[in-house]
């Protein structure tokens, strides 16, 4: 019997927030990106090679290349996710965010998939359910008043 796959390093409640998320982002035609800056248990020599390399110590999960919509001034946008019983940013997930803003990107952290989807629907990203329906109504009264 094969096992589902799952990335190693990560939990799989914060696969279970990220995955669906980048999914919907996609398909919204929204340009992000996730970096995998774990190295787990690989050890010292195997995350001082990767630092030398290029990564950022305390880089969020989510990077939207894409200006939020609701932020006009923004250069992109920065999500942190935590699982739902996950703790809160490092203080190098801090700093890095810190560093972001001051560059002119939104950035924020959000535990799980609820949350981390209201900052993306906040930021202009997606759409929530209920915004949808009073279009879809505002749509149907529209084509009545056509008829």
């Amino acid at each position: 019997m094969t096992r589902p796959f799952r990335r190693r390093n990560v939990s799989p409640e914060r696969d279970d927030v990220q995955i669906p998320l980048v999914g919907e982002l996609r398909a919204a035609g929204v340009f992000v990106h996730h970096s995998n800056n774990s190295t787990g248990r690989a050890g010292q020599r195997a995350q001082a090679l990767v630092m030398r390399a290029g990564v950022y110590a305390g880089m969020p999960d989510l990077l939207i290349f894409d200006p939020p919509p609701n932020l006009p001034g923004r250069i992109g946008a920065a999500l942190e996710l935590k699982a739902d019983g996950g703790g809160k940013p490092s203080d190098a997930q801090f700093a890095c965010m810190a560093r972001l803003e001051a560059l002119g990107w939104a950035t924020a952290w959000a535990k799980g998939y609820e949350l981390a989807r209201a900052q993306l629907v906040t930021w202009g990203y997606l759409r929530d359910d209920v915004t949808d329906t009073i279009d879809w109504v505002r749509g149907r009264i529209e084509a009545a008043r056509c008829r």
